[in-house]
């Protein structure tokens, strides 16, 4: 049987670094996409195409998939080869998509594929884009195997490269209507000025770019809402990450058959790689640690403050999908992951789980948000 072609459809995505101008930083460009099937539509396809890019760096190549010729597109699973992060540029790239484990049954018909290309400057979005307020890492649609040893599916989504800050919670709370998010326990690091109903906020001098502290999950959850409205993007679009998604940020690096211990790609740790366990004593500036970060570019995931999680905390994580895990659907208290920086009763790896009350909150306690990818 003559193999058949499936209309494909190169799409460019530039990313430009956030230390970087559009005209130093070039977008990498994709060409010739080419998608042959093997077999009859449910089988295995043949994906090749070229990646250019004026900067002659590596990139990010992710893959979407329309069922509908184009109308809506979704992540695609079951992909491997030239795809994902760090993929060298060249001619005659390839990549093999298992259509037959990705959706058993499903028909070529109006089937489109597009195969996207950003830069992996810093994993830092466009602005114009993606978030006007803080930088983000970009995680791309992949199986990781996590702490508990499943293989889980996860689609592309962004995190913050940082914890939320003093500067960026103050904007939030000076947004309006957000006084109940202030806590008399933030005052060493947020003043605030004024009479009821007109309050003012701002970090204490020195303590802008520390981590944001005192948060309940509440808080966090309401400072997420803020920011979709405050970058113009639809309401959910930025959350608190599951579980899941923290973990594969944390301490996941493609290829490996096992996440790394500690969240800068490493399985030891001292004073000079996170501020933990009384390493300074208090927080540190976010980013402080600048060669010691996760796989995805996200930082201090292990120590400065720990980080809410939006799932219900269960005995035992990813108890009961294997596909974009959520945890429980019910329970009294939520998620909490990272190490801090205080002397408590925590192990520093990304597989260590605590949780507490929605409305708990202490020093410890800190913001990354995620956001969906459109």
């Amino acid at each position: 049987m003559m193999p058949r072609i499936l209309f494909a459809i190169a799409v460019v995505v530039v990313l430009a670094a956030s230390a970087v101008s559009a005209a130093d930083n070039q977008p990498p460009v994709v060409s010739d996409v080419q998608v042959v099937q093997r077999e009859a539509c449910k089988g295995v396809f043949d994906i090749t195409y070229n990646l250019d890019d004026p900067d002659d760096e590596q990139c990010n190549v992710y893959m979407r998939v329309s069922r509908d010729a184009g109308a809506t597109w979704s992540s695609a699973a079951c992909v491997t080869g030239d795809f994902g992060p760090a993929v060298a540029c060249g001619t005659g790239k390839h990549v093999e998509w298992d259509l037959g484990k990705y959706a058993p049954g499903l028909t070529c018909q109006n089937l489109k594929v597009r195969i996207i290309a950003d830069d992996i400057v810093a994993n830092d979005p466009d602005p114009a884009k993606n978030t006007t307020l803080a930088p983000m890492c970009f995680v791309p649609a992949g199986k990781f195997k996590t702490s508990t040893g499943y293989a889980v599916f996860m689609d592309d989504y962004w995190i913050d490269k940082f914890e939320v800050t003093n500067e960026l919670y103050c904007m939030f709370l000076n947004a309006g209507g957000n006084d109940d998010h202030y806590h008399t326990e933030m005052q060493d690091v947020i003043e605030v000025s004024g009479a009821s109903g007109s309050y003012a906020y701002r970090p204490v001098a020195g303590f802008e770019k520390r981590p944001a502290w005192c948060v309940t999950w509440y808080d966090a959850t309401s400072f997420c809402a803020w920011r979709s409205v405050a970058e113009g993007l639809p309401d959910g679009s930025f959350q608190l990450p599951t579980e899941a998604q923290w973990e594969k940020a944390a301490g996941w690096t493609p290829g490996r058959t096992k996440l790394w211990t500690y969240a800068f790609q490493s399985d030891s740790i001292d004073c000079t790689r996170a501020n933990y366990y009384g390493c300074v004593g208090t927080t540190s500036d976010v980013g402080s640690y600048t060669a010691w970060k996760s796989y995805y570019g996200c930082h201090d995931m292990t120590g400065n403050v720990r980080e809410w999680c939006m799932d219900w905390y269960g005995a035992s994580s990813y108890p009961s999908s294997r596909a974009n895990p959520a945890g429980p659907t019910t329970g009294s208290t939520r998620v909490l992951r990272g190490g801090s920086w205080a002397k408590d009763v925590s192990p520093y790896s990304v597989d260590f789980r605590l949780n507490g009350g929605p409305s708990f909150l202490n020093s410890n306690l800190g913001i990354r948000a995620a956001r969906t990818v459109e």
